[in-house]
């Protein structure tokens, strides 16, 4: 069994098999720190259980209130099934911005209700929540949280489930189809992996939680397989804190072994107040720099590509500072050390070749190559490193491999782009380089297809080099181990 799928079903076969008894999923995410938001502490309830809404960033009126309709009711239209001043009470004595009000006594019909955040007495509706209300016999599974910190366990919570052993509680990123998908974790409802006790009332607690932020739902699934019979939607996100803070920095703070043109990226999440994007100032050894700042929801990005190569083995600092909304100053200092590197001069070359004056598919003039790599796929395609293209040495477009191509002829991968990646100490007359392949290149292919033998030499013509002295090879080599590979380069001065 795959522990984290859990006998596999074909997509076909699932479409038929899955109960929308109570499964109605609902986002949590993308709501800003001082948005107007009202959500219910669960998805679905049983008739006549508590239900509560928290709400949040309200214009704190006194008779600012919840009111609970039919699905697609307009507020004004009728009454309200049921409703509360955001107090609490009838009477709406405290206004609030934020809060939670109750229902003891839920409803008591089942069906799908919308839950509306109304202003001021009145019935423009501010923000709306839509839950489920099911017959109390229905399975049910619910989260002890809608919120958790990364890292937090999360218990769940199931009632009236069938109580086979093999019942499972399934956690899936939102939008995933259990079956379909793979659960990021589960348990079996006796809280093992292994399913022993059959439970139809009872909790399961995830104690390590979940690492990574993000939407999540809970389902309750049927006897090792992909029945759904209930979910809950909760997110998992660091805790808001009063202020803006960062939660993301490059490079850190006394790192070392840092490249020579060392670029700056930080990860700002907003608290309860806003960061002031007007605010914010990067400077380099106290030299101001002009970052990019882009903003996602709540966070917001500040990054710089510095053009300065620093001297080997140097240290220097950066400095953010921020103000939030609140007019309140923040100041982050980074101290790191450059990496010990060496800069490698070069005057103007005796012979140079780019590749770029040499059509796709071939070799430039006077260049020879000798392939003992065994072709089992005879079509002459670009686009596949299996073809017979890559059987020998070939000149292709660099952005070639900036994008998926076929390998072993039945699949596509992007492992191959990494051999693109610069090392962070290159640098040749001052400047770094950042860009091993631009342009045309040549190219062997030794791995990513299929035959015994992936063996290629490929020969230059001969340099008259006659009356010259101290003479260097330099060449940019685009190269990545694997296993038994090897990669070289000879000359010879007298053939």
């Amino acid at each position: 069994m795959n522990p984290i799928m859990k006998n596999p079903i074909t997509p076909g076969s699932l479409l038929g098999r899955l109960l929308l008894t109570a499964s109605i999923i609902l986002g949590l995410a993308g709501v800003k720190a001082n948005a107007v938001s009202l959500q219910s502490d669960h998805d679905n309830y049983h008739a006549g259980a508590p239900i509560a809404f928290t709400f949040k960033a309200g214009p704190g009126n006194k008779k600012d209130w919840v009111g609970v309709y039919p699905e697609g009711v307009v507020p004004g239209s009728v009454g309200s099934t049921i409703w509360n001043y955001v107090d609490g009470t009838k009477s709406g004595n405290i206004g609030l911005k934020e809060g939670t009000v109750a229902f003891p006594g839920g409803l008591s019909l089942a069906g799908v209700y919308d839950a509306h955040f109304l202003l001021n007495d009145g019935y423009t509706s501010l923000f709306t929540n839509t839950f489920n209300v099911i017959d109390p016999s229905a399975p049910l599974v619910q989260s002890s949280k809608r919120i958790y910190a990364p890292g937090e366990p999360l218990t769940i919570t199931f009632t009236n489930g069938p109580a086979n052993p093999k019942d499972w509680i399934g956690i899936y990123k939102q939008g995933q189809t259990p079956g379909v998908a793979n659960s990021t974790t589960y348990l079996y409802v006796d809280g093992t992996t292994g399913g022993s006790a059959g439970l139809a009332d009872g909790s399961v607690t995830f104690s390590t939680g979940l690492a990574t932020e993000g939407n999540y739902v809970a389902f309750l699934l049927e006897n090792d397989g992909y029945i759904v019979l209930s979910s809950e939607s909760f997110a998992v996100q660091q805790p808001l804190q009063a202020v803006p803070y960062l939660i993301a920095i490059s490079p850190s703070d006394a790192s070392t072994n840092e490249p020579p043109t060392p670029g700056f990226t930080s990860t700002i999440q907003n608290g309860i107040t806003l960061l002031a994007i007007p605010s914010v100032k990067l400077s380099l050894d106290g030299v101001p720099v002009t970052p990019l700042i882009s903003s996602n929801s709540s966070k917001i990005t500040v990054s710089f590509t510095s053009d300065t190569v620093l001297a080997s083995g140097s240290q220097h600092a950066y400095s953010l500072i921020f103000a939030d909304s609140a007019n309140k100053k923040f100041t982050n200092n980074i101290a790191f050390t450059v990496l010990t590197y060496l800069d490698i001069q070069l005057p103007s070359p005796l012979f140079l070749e780019t590749f770029d004056t040499t059509p796709e598919g071939e070799l430039p003039t006077g260049w020879t190559q000798l392939s003992f790599t065994e072709k089992q796929n005879e079509d002459f395609d670009l686009g596949n490193l299996d073809s017979a293209s890559y059987a020998t040495w070939v000149v292709v477009r660099a952005d070639r491999f900036k994008t998926n191509l076929v390998t072993y002829s039945d699949g596509s991968t992007d492992d191959y782009q990494r051999v693109l990646t610069p090392g962070k100490a290159n640098i040749v007359n001052g400047q770094s380089v950042r860009d091993l392949a631009t342009g045309r290149m040549l190219f062997a292919d030794s791995g990513y297809r299929r035959g015994a033998s992936q063996v290629l030499f490929t020969t230059t013509p001969d340099y008259n080099l006659t009356g010259k002295s101290n003479v260097f090879l330099s060449f940019h080599a685009l190269y990545e181990q694997n296993q038994d590979s090897m990669g070289a380069v000879e000359y010879s001065v007298d053939g």
